[in-house]
């Protein structure tokens, strides 16, 4: 299978790919209250993009808790792994929130293909 060639990086792409992401969340946020605010029923629209909604969540959440994590692991030093303090189980939980129950690269693969209309990449 022929794997199609792009004009620009990587390190582009998915730059564009995490604000794309970003912004599915801002408008999830607004979306919610808003259709949550008046009657209790959502806008049909909002329904039909659950599934972005929800991987785009999980991708954020799972970045932002390894990011936390791991900035108290460097902030502790060498005893940041050690069992001594309570960092170590959350830097080990939160490398874990990045694989399941979806894979960061399965969460950005749903959005890139249902979201932005890219071809499939796997």
């Amino acid at each position: 299978m022929q794997l199609p060639r792009f004009d620009r990086s990587l390190t582009d792409s998915q730059r564009d790919v995490r604000r794309s992401i970003q912004a599915i969340c801002d408008d999830f946020g607004h979306e919610y209250r808003r259709g949550h605010a008046s009657d209790g029923t959502y806008p049909q629209e909002f329904v039909d993009e659950v599934g972005a909604r929800a991987n785009a969540a999980k991708y954020l959440a799972a970045e932002a808790a390894f990011d936390a994590a791991d900035a108290a692991v460097q902030a502790h030093g060498g005893k940041g792994i050690a069992t001594e303090y309570d960092v170590e189980p959350y830097f080990r939980e939160t490398r874990l929130s990045r694989l399941v129950p979806v894979t960061q690269q399965l969460a950005l693969n749903y959005l890139g293909e249902r979201e932005l209309e890219l071809p499939r990449s796997y």
